[in-house]
């Protein structure tokens, strides 16, 4: 990507929790981004991964997108917002799939630590916290929004099932047996209700449109 021009320095000088990247980086060349390297921009994990320098003046510190809205709720909310009078006018409602890597429900471990854990435990406990800081947020937009939004909003979530201590290491590279409880917790009994409901939500909103379409018509 070639660098951001002089005059779009101004705009960086503000505080912005959100930007749309190929709005602000068009003269740069936004579009020509190769789709993998979006990917690891995102994926810039403090400690894990080098930090990622966006092409502006100043340059732009990009770190994982976790660390804002790591499941992208806040984004979502935004958007309903921003696209209300729309989606109230075009559709029957709104549906929310969330797709966790570890259960929300998650239980404290409790006071039995080993030596390693104990020196290693304050970075996890800062991304941890900042999850849980996260899911308190996404709990209020969600239910402030269904008051506002004049159609049905509905939160589909499928989670990751972790046991004990036996996570998923957060790699690029997965181990054989990683792989295999990945999948097993795809077609577990709690993500396979999830998804029943998923299709029920959608193919409710298919006979809405239906019947509207009849009325129009």
């Amino acid at each position: 990507m070639n660098p951001l021009p002089d005059e779009h320095a101004e705009i960086l000088d503000h505080q912005f929790d959100f930007v749309e990247f190929r709005k602000l980086f068009k003269s740069a060349g936004a579009d020509n981004a190769r789709f993998t390297s979006i990917l690891r921009a995102n994926a810039t994990f403090p400690y894990i991964l080098p930090q990622v320098s966006l092409p502006s003046n100043p340059p732009i510190q990009l770190m994982d997108a976790g660390i804002r809205d790591n499941f992208g709720f806040t984004v979502s909310f935004r958007y309903i917002a921003a696209m209300r009078e729309w989606i109230e006018k075009n559709t029957s409602g709104v549906v929310i799939l969330q797709v966790r890597d570890k259960r929300k429900d998650i239980e404290g471990k409790g006071d039995s630590q080993r030596m390693l854990s104990r020196l290693t435990s304050p970075l996890g406990n800062v991304y941890g916290n900042f999850i849980k800081s996260q899911d308190f947020v996404h709990d209020e937009l969600y239910t402030s929004t269904r008051r506002w939004l004049q159609v049905p909003l509905d939160h589909v979530m499928v989670q990751m099932e972790q046991p004990g201590e036996a996570n998923v290491s957060m790699s690029w590279h997965l181990t054989a047996l990683e792989k295999k409880r990945i999948e097993e917790s795809v077609f577990s009994k709690e993500n396979s209700i999830a998804i029943e409901r998923l299709v029920k939500l959608l193919n409710e909103s298919d006979k809405v449109e239906d019947i509207t379409q009849k009325t129009d018509g």
